[in-house]
């Protein structure tokens, strides 16, 4: 997008606190000041609330949080956009946040490029989670396949064994019955 400055702040399922990403260079005490705000102010709460990209300024902001609006290195912000997103496996909320200095002219593009960012970052999170539970069930599953005292084997449609368990294997058929479907 053209900003120097962009971060993920993330909330998890049951925090009451958000803790944050940092692109590089990206200033601590600015990300400090974000992911500090009390929830009933917080602009990150207020974007997830809205459910859709939030374009903050000077002007929309209001006093109270003008202090947002520099970078702590004497560089002035223009806006922020705010695109929020929940990971729907871990129910973990998030908002991507892009500062743009002053001047900066504000492009719609710019908040249809974050929501496809964010809609993209958040596929990939759940993606990353629900292989992890797949994994997880997969070696549930063989070390109960493992596990059962009778014979079991899996065959696949052309009669050929895919998988035995020990009690399988320990009647001492295997090599008989590969060499028949061979």
């Amino acid at each position: 997008l053209g900003a120097p400055y962009a971060a993920l702040f993330s909330l998890p399922k049951d925090g009451t606190t958000f803790k944050a990403v940092l692109a590089p260079g990206f200033p601590d005490a600015l990300a400090g000041s974000w992911a500090s705000a009390p929830a009933d102010r917080s602009l990150l709460h207020q974007a997830i609330r809205k459910g859709d990209v939030m374009r903050v300024t000077p002007a929309t902001a209001g006093p109270a949080l003008a202090g947002l609006f520099s970078d702590g290195h004497g560089n002035d912000l223009d806006e922020f956009l705010i695109a929020p997103f929940t990971d729907r496996v871990s129910g973990t909320q998030a908002c991507l946040l892009v500062a743009f200095p002053k001047p900066h002219l504000h492009l719609r593009v710019e908040e249809e490029a974050a929501q496809v960012l964010v809609q993209q970052a958040g596929l990939s999170i759940e993606n990353s989670a629900l292989y992890g539970f797949l994994m997880q069930t997969r070696d549930v599953w063989q070390a109960a396949f493992l596990s059962i005292p009778a014979p079991v084997v899996i065959v696949d449609s052309h009669g050929r064994i895919l998988q035995a368990n020990p009690a399988f294997l320990a009647l001492g058929l295997g090599a008989r019955l590969a060499s028949a479907v061979l």
